[in-house]
């Protein structure tokens, strides 16, 4: 296998907590300058915050983009699944709360207006608000050149949202009431949704000099594989609710990767004895950059896209309704009581602790 290229490490090792002290000590005295209406309920870092706006009615909000995942869509020349990805970074976060999705802005900086590129992307937006069943309200595009560079000279562009949803006040959920012995159930990702590609990037077309229009599995070319869009689980959660299920925890797997499941507000870690096969073009990445199994964890979601907490007796019917759904679902693990919140990643000899993964 090739030596790793020093400046590898240099993207590896990037963890955007690290330089984001100086932003939150102002956040933080920001986050109750208003008293009365408006004040978060969850503490900032959350997937999703929630306002109390009356005792009969809270609202989550949810800001976030898509990364440098639109430099494929760049290279790629294809726009039209990216705003399917914007719709569920946003969405998905805001049901990591408890609530229900409905309304979504959208916010577009380009190097320049092209009608063909800014058409697919209105055209994603629409088939993500459809899935996610929410109304996009409004929104903003921004033409900055100086700003906004591209791949190749005036296709830049980037894309953020907003998702805002409903819930009654006291259906606020942080897993505040995870039990010992509750059941993890892994949800499918459709490969890395849309996080990590800063380095995927550099390592497959930067170092390893390969092809878009490679074929990589099941007939698709790597670049189709890598653009697939973010799965939205707003049918899925909401046929969970249906059928009464307390899920008492629910986790995005984006950034961080499996550290997003222990984001909740409990003294609980988890211990995770088996894990599904792991999709090839995570394989791909790991062989080509030559990367261990601790790195994969903490930056990709490595096949699993979202997680649910639920009671022991209620895993198989969760495990039923989420195949009736068509997405692959697993058993992987458990909550254990730890004040540290690790998570110990069996199947691979990992211990997880504050964003990192290390051998035990």
């Amino acid at each position: 296998m090739p030596k790793r290229p020093e400046d590898l490490n240099a993207i590896k090792d990037i963890r955007i907590e690290d330089g984001l002290g100086g932003l939150l000590t102002w956040i933080n005295k920001a986050s109750a300058i208003r008293k009365g209406p408006g004040i978060g309920e969850i503490d900032i870092g959350y997937f999703a915050n929630v306002i109390r706006l009356s005792s009969d009615i809270s609202i989550a909000l949810s800001t976030d983009g898509v990364g440098s995942k639109v430099i494929l869509a760049q290279m790629m020349g294809r726009y039209d699944t990216i705003g399917i990805d914007c719709v569920a970074m946003n969405v998905n976060d805001v049901l990591c709360v408890g609530a229900e999705p409905i309304s979504f802005l959208d916010a577009i900086s380009v190097e320049n207006i092209d009608a063909i590129s800014l058409g697919e992307i209105g055209e994603g937006l629409y088939s993500g608000a459809k899935q996610a069943d929410v109304n996009i309200v409004g929104g903003e595009i921004a033409q900055m050149p100086d700003v906004i560079q591209g791949f190749s000279h005036g296709t830049g562009i980037d894309i953020i949202g907003t998702c805002i949803g409903i819930l009654p006040p006291n259906d606020v959920n942080i897993g505040q009431n995870v039990k010992e012995g509750d059941v993890l159930i892994g949800i499918r990702s459709s490969g890395l949704h849309s996080n990590g590609f800063t380095l995927a990037r550099k390592i497959l077309f930067s170092d390893s000099k390969l092809d878009l229009n490679y074929t990589f599995h099941n007939g698709l070319s790597l670049g189709d594989v890598l653009l697939e869009p973010t799965i939205i689980y707003t049918d899925l959660v909401k046929e969970l609710k249906l059928n009464n299920i307390n899920v008492k925890a629910y986790s995005n797997i984006t950034g961080s990767g499996l550290f997003n499941i222990v984001r909740i507000n409990s003294p609980f870690g988890y211990t995770i004895e088996s894990f599904p096969e792991i999709p090839p073009v995570f394989s791909l990445i790991q062989e080509l950059g030559q990367l261990d199994f601790a790195e994969m964890f903490r930056v990709f979601n490595m096949g699993i896209g979202f997680t649910v907490t639920v009671a022991a007796q209620d895993k198989e019917r969760v495990l039923k309704i989420i195949k009736g759904k068509n997405i692959e679902a697993f058993h992987i693990g458990h909550a254990v009581s730890d004040e540290r919140k690790r998570i110990f990643l069996e199947p691979y000899g990992l211990c997880g602790e504050n964003g990192q993964f290390y051998l035990r």
